[in-house]
């Protein structure tokens, strides 16, 4: 989880800082996500899942892609 959790911060451009502001956390508590020193609740994989539009299941196991369809249909309209 602690790769995919950098991949997309990597992927959106963000410093550690920046990545942690936007999802209302600590630059700490997200360092200790990418490390793999502390797993991230449902809540937090949630809010990365919606905010970044990335499949809550990829980012908790790494199954299935990495985009969420969901979100392409939201934003599609369909």
């Amino acid at each position: 989880m602690k790769e995919r959790i950098k991949q997309v911060r990597e992927q959106n451009g963000l410093s550690l800082t920046r990545f942690a502001d936007v999802l209302g956390l600590t630059v700490y508590a997200v360092s200790l996500y990418e490390s793999g020193k502390r797993e991230p609740s449902n809540a937090v994989l949630t809010s990365i899942s919606k905010t970044f539009g990335v499949s809550f299941a990829w980012l908790k196991t790494g199954d299935g892609p990495m985009e969420d369809p969901m979100m392409d249909e939201a934003v599609s309209g369909k």
